[in-house]
């Protein structure tokens, strides 16, 4: 009895969370300010809890550019060139507001590497500050996903090949990672596999898993893997997420292409449908080939999209009545 009344407890959380989501006051006809145009592509973005830089990842060098999401001009080199014959990094994400984590894959050799970055030059690729096997698997480097929790205790890497399993979690002290393992991961069905990972401001784990072509699930899980909530996302072709910190905004980039679901930014709400708790996918943005998303706060949000992830733009959401989807520069119309 007392654990059926603390997993109900739980539920109610979360599905406070999700219907403050669907409440959040946020545009649906956002303006759109380009950052970065042409001359540099991102296929991850990764930013720290104070929105003052975002991090992006250059697919081509493998190197990391530092952007000012408020002034474009500031824009620097943070971690230099890959080399071209060892590993390479695939997904970053921020450890704290000087330290930067990347999933790397070289042959079929999988780590992570941190790094401290340098206020005055980058540092060097080949020298990170630590490296964490990860194990050997897979024949091609696939899309990871990395997530470091708000907390800062953690993080969790998805998407990895097998025989790797598809989550792996390890611990965080200060600046150091612990081993990695898929002990107390969200449990993943066979048939499904895990398309985009983000956490929520309680601390745990919001996963997307989709079976083909087919909808993604949503999916809440707390810090021992247990699955807390599952819904259908109602939205095909998700690739990346990220939930804001400020108000528990969920956002995805995604979208089949379709009328009813063009590839874009989208903000999932929370719905009641019959009693029961649905999400509601809304574009926000139509986009040419998302790759990336970062909250920025609760009135930002930074999207890579474009061949390559070349044009970096960023959302600014206000308070307004809902209206028509916005088209960024460069975007689809």
């Amino acid at each position: 009895m007392e654990r059926t009344g603390r997993c109900r407890t739980l539920l109610g959380r979360l599905t406070a969370l999700l219907l403050l989501a669907g409440a959040a006051a946020v545009a649906d006809d956002p303006s759109a300010v380009t950052l970065v145009d042409v001359d540099f592509a991102a296929t991850d973005l990764a930013c720290p809890a104070n929105g003052q830089t975002v991090y992006c990842l250059e697919p081509r060098s493998g190197a990391v550019a530092a952007v000012d999401p408020h002034t474009p001009a500031k824009r620097r080199i943070v971690i230099g060139p890959a080399p071209a014959d060892g590993p390479r990094p695939l997904a970053i994400a921020c450890i704290d507001t000087n330290t930067l984590a990347a999933v790397c894959w070289g042959g079929d050799t999988w780590s992570i590497r941190t790094w401290r970055l340098r206020p005055d030059a980058p540092v060097e690729f080949s020298t990170p500050l630590q490296e964490t096997a990860m194990g050997a698997g897979g024949a091609s480097a696939g899309s990871p996903h990395l997530l470091v929790g708000p907390s800062r205790d953690w993080l969790l890497v998805a998407g990895l090949p097998a025989p790797l399993p598809p989550l792996v979690r390890g611990a965080i002290a200060g600046a150091r990672v612990g081993k990695v393992a898929d002990r107390s991961c969200p449990p993943v069905p066979d048939d499904r596999q895990v398309v985009a990972i983000a956490a929520n401001r309680l601390d745990e784990t919001v996963l997307f898993s989709a079976q083909g072509d087919r909808p993604a699930r949503l999916s809440f899980h707390d810090l021992a893997g247990r699955t807390l909530l599952d819904l259908d996302a109602a939205l095909p072709a998700i690739r990346d997420a990220d939930g804001s910190a400020a108000d528990g905004t969920l956002w995805v980039i995604g979208g089949d292409g379709s009328p009813e679901r063009p590839e874009g930014l989208w903000r999932l709400d929370a719905a009641m449908d019959g009693g029961r708790q649905v999400v509601r996918p809304v574009c926000v943005a139509r986009l040419a080939a998302p790759q990336a998303v970062a909250c920025v706060s609760h009135t930002a949000v930074v999207v890579a999209h474009g061949a390559g992830g070349r044009t970096l733009v960023r959302f600014d959401l206000v308070p307004r009545k809902p209206a028509a989807t916005a088209t960024a520069p460069g975007a689809t119309p």
